[in-house]
């Protein structure tokens, strides 16, 4: 018994013992069961970083989807990583899909509420989506959490604003001001916000307040006179604008407002005198005259006296502002519109001088030689005008145009048939050319090529009485189609009445017709709508009355064409032989 006693505690005693070494000593399965979750704790850490670092790489690069995938690879590896939460956020925001970066930055925000990155990002995601009242929250936040950082104090004001809430913004600006001491924006912003609530009063004392720091400072009194206007204390105003005056006589803004505030009151030489000053101030921005100058463009055709002031305006604003092209050219555009055509080209020729790149002022220029008839200059301007603008369609035309006049009918097709091509979406224009290119065709004897292209004027718009009356025409001088010229014509009469030339053209398709009594009653009317000083239709009348047996007064007439001008060919052997050729 004794021995077998002593057997058991020796058992006992090692098994106890072992027991006890196993607890200190992890067993093998064990060690290689928490060496494997260290490693892979290690490796994903690796992977986190590597993931983390490409995404901020990719995002360097402005490759966002890229980066997206990797940061969302990084919250795979770590859900609760507020980094990479608030750099999606970020990724998100900007591509404008709002929910899913307020959902990743509020996630971030849950995980360390104490970062102000974190919280502006949500305030800002916030304000794009016109939550006002969260964003305002969250400024509020920052402000408690960096109190004197103007910056968010501005943030929070300007989102009360957004939100119309004028007066928590104003209270904003109150506190800043008790942090900062009085500044010269606050006062300005908070008399604007006192403006918006109508209360003009508060806003004339803020801005007197500024004025208390800020002595003899212009922009504030400009606000604090256009406050009294606007509170319709008019003398107040005036106190100010005239010390204003005193400080700063070169001042053209002032001198605006003293236009408007004498303009107010119904003292309008006064308010000229001052507008003129203020065109005379180098300190006033050109685009201010500008508009001002254009504003005159509506009333200069009505009365006299606005034509005097915008004439003297713009004469002005090219004197003080002689090196600018937009001085010139809108100086240039009122001349135009007066009808001073002359005086209109030497300063869009002055334009062009500085700059060649504003097609406008080329087409006006080129309008300009059509009023007085340089068709030289007009084709030397095209011409030149084409080398900058090669597409543009109009300028072809101009360029055919003059070529016609000058009767270079070759290169009259030349210049429209390229043009054609770069019209688009322009039936007006494109109607032009092909009449145009009808007229060209014509003079060269290429009927078949002139009467299509007439057609297809009339199929743009059947009703165009100078494509009616030149088509029929010049049917009537072949003596061809003269039933269609005939038709053409009578519309063109029924469209446009009392047009001597229309109703020449009547009367001469009825003179080919051998119709001679009623081309004498439609060549009288002619001749009483103007046609008496045209040689054409006053020798056109001579043939008319030979063709009745009244010979002698169809010589009278042939003889008084010639002392009008160019008849046709065969004026002087009508005269001379007294007999009518054709």
């Amino acid at each position: 018994m004794i021995k077998l006693l002593s057997i058991t505690i020796f058992l006992t005693l090692s098994l106890q013992s072992f027991a006890q070494w196993k607890s200190f000593y992890p067993s093998r399965e064990k060690k290689e069961e928490s060496v494997k979750k260290e490693e892979k704790t290690e490796a994903n850490k690796q992977k986190f970083d590597k993931n983390y670092f490409e995404g901020i790489k990719a995002k360097s690069l402005e490759n966002n989807e890229k980066a997206i995938k990797f940061f969302s690879k990084c919250l795979e590896l770590n859900s609760e990583s507020a980094p990479a939460l608030y750099e999606l956020s970020l990724l998100y925001q900007k591509q404008g899909d709002f929910n899913l970066a307020l959902e990743k930055i509020n996630k971030a925000i849950s995980l360390d509420s104490e970062n102000k990155w974190f919280i502006l990002t949500a305030a800002e995601i916030n304000f794009s989506t016109q939550d006002f009242k969260t964003a305002s929250t969250q400024y509020k936040r920052l402000i408690e959490l960096e109190p004197k950082k103007d910056e968010f104090y501005f943030q929070l004001a300007d989102v009360y604003i957004y939100d119309e809430d004028y007066k928590s913004a104003i209270t904003v600006y109150d506190d800043l001001e008790k942090i900062n001491g009085p500044n010269k924006l606050l006062y300005i912003q908070k008399h604007k916000l006192y403006m918006q609530l109508k209360r003009e009063d508060k806003a004339i004392k803020e801005l007197e307040r500024a004025l208390r720091k800020y002595k003899d400072d212009l922009e504030l009194m400009q606000l604090l006179a256009e406050a009294f206007l606007l509170n319709d204390q008019k003398k107040e105003a005036f106190i100010v604008f005239n010390k204003m005056s005193k400080i700063s006589p070169d001042n053209g803004r002032l001198h605006l407002s003293l236009s408007e505030y004498y303009r107010d009151i119904g003292e309008n030489e006064k308010s000229f005198e001052e507008l003129h000053l203020a065109f005379k101030s180098k300190t006033l921005s050109i685009d201010v005259k500008v508009g001002i100058l254009v504003s005159y463009f509506a009333l200069i055709n009505y009365e006299e006296k606005m034509k005097e002031q915008a004439l003297k305006l713009g004469k002005t604003l090219v004197l003080v502002h002689k090196s600018d092209p937009k001085a010139h050219a809108v100086y240039a555009d009122l001349l135009y519109s007066c009808n001073m055509f002359t005086d209109a080209e030497i300063h869009y020729e002055e334009v062009l001088s500085m700059e060649k790149s504003k097609v406008e002022v080329w087409t006006q220029l080129l309008f300009i030689q059509i009023e007085k008839k340089d068709f030289d200059k007009m084709l030397e301007l095209s011409s030149q005008a084409i080398t900058y603008f090669p597409f543009n369609a109009l300028l072809y035309y101009f360029n055919g145009i003059a070529n016609y006049r000058l009767s270079n009918a070759e290169e009259t097709v030349k210049s429209l048939n390229s043009g054609l091509e770069f019209i688009v979406d322009n039936d007006v224009l494109l109607l032009e050319f092909y009449s145009s290119l009808a007229d060209a065709h014509n003079t060269l004897d290429n009927y078949e090529l002139s009467d299509s292209f007439y057609e297809k004027a009339l199929e743009l718009d059947s009703n165009n009485v100078i494509v009616l009356n030149n088509y029929a025409y010049y049917l009537s001088l072949r003596k061809a189609k003269l039933l269609k010229a005939k038709r053409m014509s009578f519309k063109c009469n029924s469209l446009e009445p009392n047009n001597g030339t229309y109703q020449d053209t009547y009367a001469w398709i009825l003179y080919q017709n051998l119709e001679y009594s009623e081309a004498k009653k439609w060549i009288l009317k002619a001749l009483e709508n103007g046609g008496e000083k045209n040689a054409i239709i006053v020798e056109h009348y001579g043939d008319i009355l030979y063709k009745l047996g009244e010979t002698k007064e169809a010589i009278k007439n042939w003889e008084k064409a010639k002392e009008l001008g160019e008849g046709s060919i065969y004026l002087e052997r009508k005269i001379q032989e007294k007999e009518l050729y054709e």
